[in-house]
């Protein structure tokens, strides 16, 4: 067995975890009539104060509920978790950074989403290892098939804190955390972990098998400096930046991005980029050939079968695409619904122009 070893995140962050597929779940309830005011802006003078019954009906039973440990059927990446009548695979998550686990995402009905993540950490002695659970949504901990926390606050996309205790052996020590939520539009569904200080020597390990774990950190350490070389391209070509591990074969990484109304609506823009065996630098083409705005992308690479994503952005306005200023100030207006319908982004703006 191979593994991925690293110290912790500005050493008391523990992120490194292999993480199940979210089981999703519509979630259903008895009609009810509610009679405040309904659908006026949170944070408003008249805004409704009542809560979604179905979510309370919801919530009482996840805090009522006895959760087992998790049903694994490897402790691998490529292996999975059993729940809910669905296998769920397990995949090694690189956070490039990011504290905080997270299954944010748009549900137009209520459902019930969640997810479950294992690490193993190396301890160079017996230690009761305090820390802040920070959850939105409820979450549920085991040490060594221990269960040590229970956490279900379930506030609506705000995070909520508790101190809570790991009790580490000498030795390896595995940690398997399953948080979930009520997702209803917009919702975040999240945990971290911090320690309440600096413990030397601990690592955490991710088990992938027989893959090459050099090769693979020499990959995330590449995408984790995926850049493009100009924030703000205005001519010639979209030159990114990466310095590839790979001597003897192709770094390719696949884009599919848009600007933040775009991406809303599904109208994404995706390419591949390629840097050649030991090049650091490679061309998306001219920047007349991109969509015109704020970019934002997802960078996603495959190495040894395992997938990593890193997050992309820069602006790009062709100035070429930028029509001469007529005379008038009826021809300019003109001029700008031209630009609009033809570039804008797909939005009333654009429905108008």
């Amino acid at each position: 067995m191979q593994y991925l070893s690293y110290a912790l995140q500005q050493e008391h962050i523990i992120n490194r975890f292999l993480v199940s597929e979210t089981y999703v779940q519509p979630v259903k309830g008895e009609a009810v009539i509610i009679q405040k005011e309904a659908n006026v802006w949170e944070g408003s003078v008249g805004a409704a104060s009542h809560v979604n019954p179905v979510r309370e009906t919801f919530v009482k039973q996840r805090r009522e509920a006895i959760e087992p440990y998790p049903t694994f059927t490897e402790k691998v990446v490529g292996g999975s978790v059993l729940y809910g009548g669905k296998e769920l695979e397990l995949s090694a998550r690189f956070p490039f950074n990011d504290p905080v686990l997270s299954l944010s995402g748009f549900y137009p009905n209520p459902t019930w989403i969640s997810a479950t993540a294992i690490t193993f950490l190396d301890a160079m002695k017996p230690m009761d290892l305090g820390c802040e659970l920070s959850v939105c949504g409820g979450a549920r901990i085991w040490v060594n098939q221990q269960l040590i926390a229970t956490f279900t606050p379930h506030v609506r996309n705000q995070m909520q804190q508790k101190h809570i205790t790991l009790p580490l052996r000498q030795g390896e020590n595995e940690v398997v955390v399953f948080w979930d939520e009520f997702a209803e539009r917009d919702s975040d569904c999240s945990f971290s972990l911090s320690l309440d200080s600096k413990v030397e020597g601990l690592v955490q390990k991710l088990p992938i098998g027989e893959r090459d774990a050099a090769l693979v950190l020499a990959v995330e350490e590449a995408l984790g400096n995926l850049s493009c070389k100009s924030n703000h391209v205005r001519t010639g070509e979209v030159e990114l930046f990466c310095p590839n591990p790979y001597e003897n074969q192709n770094l390719e990484i696949h884009l599919a991005g848009a600007t933040e109304e775009n991406f809303m609506v599904g109208d994404l823009y995706e390419t591949t980029a390629v840097f050649l065996p030991s090049k650091s630098t490679c061309s998306l083409g001219p920047c007349e050939q991109l969509p015109i705005g704020y970019l934002q992308f997802k960078a996603t690479v495959r190495v040894q079968g395992m997938s990593m994503a890193y997050h992309l952005a820069f602006e790009n306005f062709p100035l070429s695409l930028v029509p001469q200023a007529k005379p008038t100030m009826d021809e300019r207006k003109q001029q700008a619904f031209e630009v609009l319908a033809r570039y804008g982004e797909r939005n009333a703006n654009r429905a108008v122009a």
